[in-house]
């Protein structure tokens, strides 16, 4: 491989010769990126940044990153941040060949050939960071949810995934995905970028997000707690009494036993589904399981 094709401090100077490179790469090695994969290279040196004003607060000594791309993101927060281990992961690859090459310079990152969604449940990593695929950011952010190891998250999402995460009962955009991080995490919107700070240029905007860990994922419980949410929200906009109860009957609880616990934790008759809270929600699950 020809030298000039390396990351290098320079590359990242401005927008510009960061897409320049990035167009260079990807015609070198004869990548098209994949919309099926959700892949979005992103070229915009402020966006790195932001990846790395944030994990510098947190000092990791070791970082998993899910969704290596070419690697210019793993590469800027290696360079950036000399005493971190870096580890990334990517499952296409070619991707995965080019940027051994292209980022492989220094001494603080390795490169992983896997699928994240297979071990992101169980990685032993405190802080993990990605420009999520697209294709994979719900299952990621569950997978993350689960792995109490993880602790601390920087994940550039699509501003509606971020606008679901950050709801209030009720709206909209509230759903499971709220309940399941929200029950969790902590949650700090950190910007927004354009289409134009990717190539190819998505059809959404992004945001940059982060999560805190505030309270562990119940091996016991925590799927249940999944199954109940999955439930209410698929009758978001009926009655909440009647949806619990029937939704907690279908876990097991007995016909009475769900409509009592129903009737004594919603108060509002007209109260919709899509109105209860995060805590509310937990709460009458541990309720069921607390009765039997």
């Amino acid at each position: 491989m020809s030298a000039w094709l390396e990351f290098t401090r320079e590359v990242f100077s401005s927008k510009k010769s960061l897409l320049s490179f990035t167009l260079a790469a990807l015609s070198h090695y004869g990548i098209r990126a994949s919309r099926k994969r959700g892949q979005n290279f992103s070229v915009s040196p402020r966006y790195l940044e932001a990846f790395y004003r944030k994990l510098v607060e947190w000092s990791p000594q070791a970082v998993l990153e899910v969704g290596t791309g070419i690697g210019a993101l793993a590469y800027y927060v290696a360079l950036r941040g000399r005493e971190w281990q870096v580890v990334t992961i990517e499952n296409d690859r070619r991707i995965y060949s080019a940027s051994v090459e292209l980022a492989g310079g220094l001494d603080n990152i390795a490169f992983v050939l896997a699928d994240a969604l297979e071990v992101i449940e169980t990685a032993r990593f405190d802080t993990v960071f990605s420009s999520t695929p697209y294709s994979i950011t719900m299952p990621l952010l569950l997978g993350i949810v689960r792995n109490n190891s993880v602790k601390r998250s920087v994940l550039g999402v699509q501003r509606e995934v971020a606008d679901r995460i950050v709801a209030e009962p009720g709206t909209r955009d509230y759903g499971r995905l709220t309940v399941a991080v929200a029950l969790h995490f902590s949650v700090e919107r950190l910007g927004d970028f354009r289409p134009q700070d990717f190539f190819p240029p998505p059809e959404v905007h992004t945001t940059l997000i982060a999560l805190e860990r505030k309270r562990e994922y119940s091996r016991t419980w925590g799927p249940l707690l999944e199954e109940l949410t999955g439930c209410i929200f698929s009758s978001r906009n009926k009655r909440a009494k009647r949806v619990v109860a029937c939704c907690l009957e279908r876990l097991g609880v007995s016909e009475e036993r769900a409509r009592t616990i129903a009737e004594e934790s919603i108060r509002g008759e007209g109260m919709r589904a899509r109105e209860l809270s995060p805590q509310s929600i937990q709460e009458m699950l541990l309720k069921a399981l607390s009765r039997g």
